[in-house]
């Protein structure tokens, strides 16, 4: 004989999961649309929000560079081009501090700082969450298997009662 508020119990139960499932496919999803909107966008529009932190440079300095370097070119115009070999020292990155104005730098090093920071705080609050978590699960196994225990008491309290009441008849 099952019982009807059982049923309805576990109704409620399959519908809590289903619900829940959906729940965090929508937020999933959610996130995905908005990274891809964001790549999309491209550094300029959202900043490092695209995926990429580019050190901003001064682009009068990468100019008079440019320039400097097509002046050189042109003095070597009678000189045989040697492609695949370098003839001066290429910056591997444009971070070098020659090329970089001092205000535009101070500005990118406290985005990344506070980049870093929000990073940094992002995890402790993730692994609070998460010990929080397991905190309250093992509460709540431990209040469980004491019910289970005193259910399995009470069964077994019934079971030597009916035994006694069936003895003496």
């Amino acid at each position: 004989m099952i019982d009807k508020n059982s049923e309805e119990t576990a109704q409620d139960y399959i519908l809590g999961i289903v619900i829940g499932a959906m729940i965090i496919l929508i937020v999933a999803l959610l996130w995905f649309f908005v990274i891809i909107i964001l790549k999309l966008q491209g550094q300029k529009k959202v900043g490092f929000f695209a995926g990429r932190l580019i050190r901003p440079i001064d682009a009068n300095l990468i100019a008079a560079k440019q320039q400097a370097i097509a002046d050189d070119n042109a003095n070597e115009d009678n000189q045989p081009l040697n492609e695949g070999v370098v003839n001066e020292a290429v910056p591997v990155s444009s971070s070098t501090p020659q090329y970089r104005d001092a205000n535009t730098n101070e500005k990118f090093n406290q985005r990344v700082w506070a980049v870093r920071l929000m990073f940094v705080l992002s995890g402790c609050f993730v692994i609070i969450a998460g010990g929080l978590f397991y905190g309250k699960g093992v509460v709540a196994f431990k209040q469980s298997i004491d019910e289970v225990r005193n259910g399995i008491s009470l069964v077994q309290d019934a079971a030597g009662k009916s035994a006694l009441v069936c003895f003496i008849d």
